[in-house]
């Protein structure tokens, strides 16, 4: 049976390393070997003691490069927590551009697009812009999933802090270098019920205990928790062209059936299958009869965000499903409302078997017109390449 809850909101505080040798002079992007220099370090220990000053801190985490571990340590020594690693907080792949002088990369007709529309550049035989938001914005929602309401401080690296704070404001990728990201400084983002809420940006400053009462007035929400469920599956209500895809979580007593979109079944399929992809084989899975949905088949809410992880300490994949922000009739969030939030743990044989099933059932749609591409109705429909 589900545990609930009310959860207050989670705060994040993004911390970037310290100063190096080579910071603003070299791309170091991923090369191990670099170390803080004695002024990082100095910053690294000033940082740690104003983030003393918020009580409560939850977790620490770390990117794995030396220099962002160096910079945690501090905190980790200050709070008396060890510092977790987190490869979602990396910095960015710049493949072949890591090492390169930034007065030599800034020659080149490229440095251009990496400025000004970024979501269209990938670094030489490395990572897109894109790819390294999506990255970050998946390691927080693991991180804040794992430490409901608390406070975690996360060490990380300029452009993927950048990334996060744009993605937090609803400020598209092309405009994230307009953000600044100083060495050391804090950028704390309180996730609510209702969505992320920017508390600062590149502070390197001042108290931050000044934060707290800005963030402890967000909204609660509903959390209900399942350590082990009978079924996670999904499936699709209605005609073909007319259908309402839903996700369906069971344990003992206990239902959830969640609306949401096509295109969130089959990414999130996907994405399952990616974080499996290195794991042992499955050797059981559900029977087919668990894969169906159960009634009676009342929703409960609309999926709005999916966060997903696996946790090989217990061989689990864990799954946060948090509900879509209301609107008001001005087609405004309501940044107020409490929504749920479900957290579930599920074996690989059930993630698999998800994922096998959801492929089927995204499929099952209508079928493409042989000539445009184009879904049919029953009826057939207006083809452009027939008239």
């Amino acid at each position: 049976m589900a545990r609930q809850t009310k959860i207050a909101p989670t705060l994040i505080l993004m911390v970037r390393h310290g100063r190096t040798p080579t910071t603003g002079k070299v791309l170091p992007g991923r090369a191990a070997g670099l170390h803080l220099a004695d002024s990082g370090k100095a910053e690294a220990e000033a940082v740690a003691k104003r983030i003393a000053e918020i009580k409560g801190v939850s977790a620490i985490y770390a990117s794995p490069l030396e220099r962002a571990r160096e910079t945690a340590a501090p905190i980790g020594k200050i709070l008396g927590q060890r510092v977790n690693i987190h490869k979602g907080l990396l910095e960015c792949d710049f493949g072949d551009w890591t090492g390169a002088q930034l007065t030599a990369l800034m020659k080149k007709p490229e440095w251009t697009t990496v400025q000004k529309a970024p979501s269209t550049f990938r670094f030489p035989h490395g990572e897109s812009f894109t790819e390294m938001q999506q990255r970050m914005v998946s390691a927080l929602d693991d991180i804040r999933a794992k430490h409901p309401g608390g406070i975690v401080v996360c060490v990380s690296h300029a452009d993927p802090i950048k990334a996060a704070v744009a993605h937090a404001m609803g400020t598209h990728i092309d405009l994230f270098q307009r953000i600044v990201i100083s060495t050391c400084s804090v950028s704390a983002v309180a996730y609510s019920s209702s969505g992320p809420v920017v508390l600062t940006v590149n502070s390197t400053g001042g108290s931050l205990a000044d934060l707290r009462p800005s963030w402890t007035d967000l909204p609660m929400s509903d959390f209900y928790e399942f350590d082990e469920t009978d079924a996670f599956t999904t499936g699709a209500l209605g005609q073909p062209g007319q259908r309402t895809f839903v996700i369906q979580v069971r344990a003992d007593s206990s239902r959830f059936t969640m609306k949401c979109e096509k295109q969130q079944v089959a990414a999130l399929s996907q994405y399952i299958r990616q974080l499996l992809a290195d794991a042992p084989e499955v050797r059981e899975r559900p029977m087919d009869e668990m894969l169906q949905l159960s009634n009676p088949m009342e929703v409960n809410f609309t999926i709005g965000t999916v966060g997903i992880a696996y946790d090989p300490r217990n061989d689990r994949m864990v799954i946060q499903i948090e509900e879509l922000v209301p609107f008001d009739e001005n087609d405004e969030p309501i940044m107020d409302a409490e929504v749920t939030r479900i957290r579930m743990n599920i074996t690989r044989g059930q993630a698999m078997a998800f994922c096998d099933h959801a492929d089927e059932v995204v499929a099952a749609g209508r079928p493409p017109c042989i000539f445009c591409g184009r879904p049919m109705n029953v009826d057939g429909h207006m083809c452009p390449r027939m008239n």
